[in-house]
């Protein structure tokens, strides 16, 4: 078994999945959502809360997406994170509601930032980061936002700070062919989805304005398209009880099959329909031990090949009405599993982080079936532990996936992650399993499955900073804005 580092940077778990998190929150703007369960400040995004962590951040500086990116980027460097490989977050409101020229502002903000900072930079500049600071060191946004979005994105593909991958929020019923189409054109490859329920009756009664069919064909049509699913899947919302969550869950993970699932128990907040309802003794919260037990009920029958990124959500304690969450749930439940003799088998639970190059691993293929395909997640392994892995995905050549994506009839790899502490691009680290040849050996297999299997072309959905990449592997860029590359 490869052994652990000692050396590591502060808080170290911020980039030992391979990437650094840089999470951003746009302005306030009206959503077109109804949502019983959900507050809304006039300061603030559409659900969120001035004293989250994130929202402090994007608050401060005014929702100002440049110097957020560059603010954070700076403190992770600072604290010693290596920043090469960014995964950019973009939470806030409905991103396809936002004007069209608002969504350029933040993209082009966001390249600007990342192209921007170097290490050098980070010595001449401290926080806060204010714009006259930055003038005095000739660094302005205005400069590059009359830049061309692809201009910005070839810079990218060399800059210090990539991008390795961007994730905006949307809802099921916002999700069309054409706002795909608009996602690509922004660099984005995964979508967290506002599913919340996998039952009719309760995301009726809750005001979702959405259905389970909705939900189908919005997974349908983004796993068409390449996109990474991250579905956001609330227990104890009105009407619900632990026996139709669970089977609402099971039905997420088997109609859905997303990637990612962020598990947000319900919060009773003050300003919501949903706590006047708990007031008129309508609503009922579950009780700790409840909640436990579900979710440790859910994380048991969560597939090897789904990550559940989060079990709560970060709201701080004073703004819980009624039965008060603890931040530590994930701990709790752990402990809890651990005293039942259960263990959680998801991607989180497994994957390597503080690792040494591995002397051997090996590559496993595990298949499962989606309404409109076949899912491959192609993972290297080490003992119990996840090195990386590819998600490859081979749509039904004859049926509804052909109507679903512009890229007809071709396979596509909709992730390529290899885990452990970020690597500098180009080098080995030490305690690092990137840059060992795990990532090329992952996508050798998929092209050799999408062959077999009868695909001619492979098409994937790379972020703008891993663009070159996957050239060096001989796939090409498309008018669609996925690297391409024809199959022997």
């Amino acid at each position: 078994m490869a052994k652990q580092t000692i050396k590591k940077p502060k808080k170290p778990i911020r980039s030992a999945s391979g990437v650094t998190v840089i999470t951003l929150l746009t302005k306030p703007y009206p959503c077109p959502g109804r949502c019983i369960f959900c507050p809304t400040y006039s300061n603030m995004p559409k659900s969120y809360i001035a004293d989250e962590p994130s929202a402090q951040r994007s608050l401060a500086l005014k929702f100002n997406p440049f110097l957020i990116t560059l603010a954070r980027l700076l403190v992770l460097f600072k604290n010693g994170h290596n920043v090469n490989k960014a995964e950019i977050i973009i939470n806030g409101g409905t991103w396809s509601y936002y004007p069209g020229q608002y969504k350029t502002y933040v993209i082009k903000s966001i390249f600007a930032a990342l192209n921007t900072f170097t290490p050098d930079l980070s010595q001449k500049l401290d926080l806060p980061i204010t714009k006259n600071k930055l003038r005095r060191l000739n660094v302005s946004l205005k400069q590059f936002l009359s830049l061309s979005l692809e201009k910005l994105y070839s810079k990218n593909t060399t800059a210090y700070s990539r991008a390795v991958g961007i994730s905006v929020e949307e809802r099921p019923d916002t999700i069309k062919l054409k706002t795909l189409k608009s996602l690509r054109k922004h660099g984005v490859t995964k979508v967290q989805v506002g599913f919340q329920s996998m039952d009719d009756m309760i995301l009726r009664i809750n005001k979702r304005d959405h259905t389970v069919a909705d939900n189908i064909r919005a997974a349908n049509l983004l796993r068409a398209n390449g996109f990474k699913i991250n579905a956001h899947f609330m227990p104890n919302l009105y009407g619900a009880t632990p026996e139709k969550d669970f089977e609402s869950y099971r039905k997420l993970i088997t109609l859905i099959a997303p990637d990612e699932v962020k598990i947000y128990p319900t919060v009773l907040l003050k300003n919501t329909r949903l706590y006047r309802l708990y007031l008129q003794g309508k609503y009922k919260q579950y009780t700790e031990p409840e909640l436990i037990e579900l979710i440790a009920k859910l994380k048991l029958i969560t597939p090897y090949w789904v990550r559940i990124n989060r079990i709560f959500r970060d709201i701080p304690t004073p703004y819980m009405q009624g039965i008060k969450i603890k931040s530590n749930l994930r701990e709790i439940v752990r402990e809890y599993m651990h005293s039942q003799g259960q263990k959680c088998r998801c991607i989180r639970c497994r994957q390597a982080m503080f690792l040494s190059p591995p002397k051997t691993y090996s590559i496993k293929v595990y298949k499962y079936s989606s309404q409109i395909g076949d899912n491959y997640f192609i993972a290297a392994e080490e003992s119990d532990k996840l090195l990386g892995f590819v998600r490859l995905f081979l749509p039904n050549l004859h049926g509804k996936a052909l109507q679903l994506s512009p890229i007809r009839g071709h396979a596509m790899i909709r992730e390529v992650h290899v885990y452990s502490q970020v690597s500098p691009f180009g080098k080995r680290e030490k305690f690092s399993v990137q840059h060992t040849g795990i990532g090329k050996s992952l996508i050798r297999k998929a092209e050799k499955i999408s062959r077999q299997e009868g695909y001619r072309r492979l098409s994937v959905i790379a972020a703008i900073g891993t663009r070159l990449y996957y050239e060096k592997l001989g796939y090409q860029l498309t008018d669609l804005n996925y690297m391409s590359k024809q199959l022997e």
